[in-house]
């Protein structure tokens, strides 16, 4: 409940930039303070409560049911901003997110007991896990920011970008589920390596996209890419977490993906070109060979 409040506050201050450009930091610092507090306490309640037997199922209908509601956000985003523009879009957002703290506060809480200790984090074991999560900050970063300006700058329309996000969202919510059972029946780590490399061939052919159809088949491609690598790789991280002080566990995976995502944001900065971003995230797919 206290991430939405921090998420509200942060796009306020977005809202206000292009007349108070000195809050950028403020807003930036609100949204990350937001988004810190919210994945923290939603992975360490949703790994606890884990089952060992189906965590493959749990984690792809985990992702399919918060990706159903995604579906039509860059349908009515598109809308928005093609109509109203982007300060309207924030105030249609926080008036969302005002509306969606209800169900929280009638609900139960569960308070979880897990220590938290900075020592169990820097151990062998965890090496693979940070070059899979520091792949997934790289891609994340690459598909949520620099993919979509790429899109805008070939076709410039607003509605071509939402359509193309609520198709492509909607294919990988229904791949979530079926790669959620398939984790549960074969070996998670087989699943992640296989999908790497396709991952990584998906994201070069990005960079060669000139057309509407073109867009929306590397998106369905990665769609399913991806999903063969995150679900697999979210059931492995449930049950490490079980082992291990659960706290402490998903801040380093929590770091190890910001690594990624600021690792890819300042090779942007330094070259210049948004493409980059693929390539960076092509290369870094090779990581999920370590598993």
């Amino acid at each position: 409940v206290w991430s939405y409040f921090f998420l509200i506050f942060g796009l306020l201050m977005t809202y206000f930039l292009e007349s108070y450009p000195s809050l950028f930091l403020f807003a930036a610092f609100y949204q990350g303070l937001s988004m810190g507090l919210f994945w923290m306490g939603f992975h360490v309640d949703a790994s606890l409560h884990s089952r060992k037997k189906v965590a493959g199922k749990q984690s792809g209908l985990m992702s399919f049911v918060s990706i159903l509601g995604a579906v039509l956000g860059p349908v009515i985003g598109g809308f928005v901003l093609y109509s109203f523009g982007f300060p309207f879009l924030f105030l249609v957002s926080i008036a969302i997110f005002i509306i969606s703290i209800l169900p929280f506060l009638f609900s139960k809480d569960i308070y979880v007991k897990t220590d938290f200790d900075f020592r169990s984090l820097f151990v062998r074991g965890h090496i693979k896990y940070f070059f899979g999560y520091f792949a997934q900050g790289v891609r994340a970063t690459a598909a949520t920011v620099f993919w979509p300006i790429f899109i805008f700058s070939i076709f410039g329309s607003y509605v071509v970008l939402g359509s193309y996000g609520a198709l492509a969202t909607l294919f990988t919510g229904i791949f979530c589920y079926f790669v959620g059972m398939i984790a549960d029946e074969h070996r998670k780590g087989l699943l992640i390596r296989i999908s790497g490399p396709f991952e990584g061939i998906v994201w070069i052919a990005r960079m060669f996209v000139d057309s509407i159809p073109s867009v929306f088949l590397v998106g369905f491609l990665g769609g399913i890419t991806s999903v063969g690598v995150d679900v697999p790789l979210l059931a492995k991280t449930y049950g490490r977490t079980k082992k291990e002080k659960a706290a402490a566990f998903l801040f380093f995976r929590e770091a190890s993906i910001h690594c990624g995502e600021i690792c890819t944001l300042l090779l942007v900065f330094i070259l210049g070109t948004v493409s980059s971003s693929f390539i960076a995230a092509s290369l870094s797919s090779l990581f999920y060979l370590f598993f």
